[in-house]
């Protein structure tokens, strides 16, 4: 079973990667798109567990 630090050390890593490809080719100023896709990231992950 995955203890609680280990949980929050992958969503770190995984932020990371995503912040990552949302940032890369002037991807900051979109903030809008970005916090769309961070949205719907939000919807497809808490689907199963709701």
């Amino acid at each position: 079973m995955v203890e609680a630090l280990q949980i929050i050390g992958w969503a770190m890593i995984i932020n990371a990667v995503i912040q990552f490809f949302l940032i890369k080719n002037g991807g900051a100023e979109k903030t809008v798109r970005n916090l769309m896709i961070y949205a719907s990231l939000v919807v497809l992950v808490a689907t199963p567990f709701i």
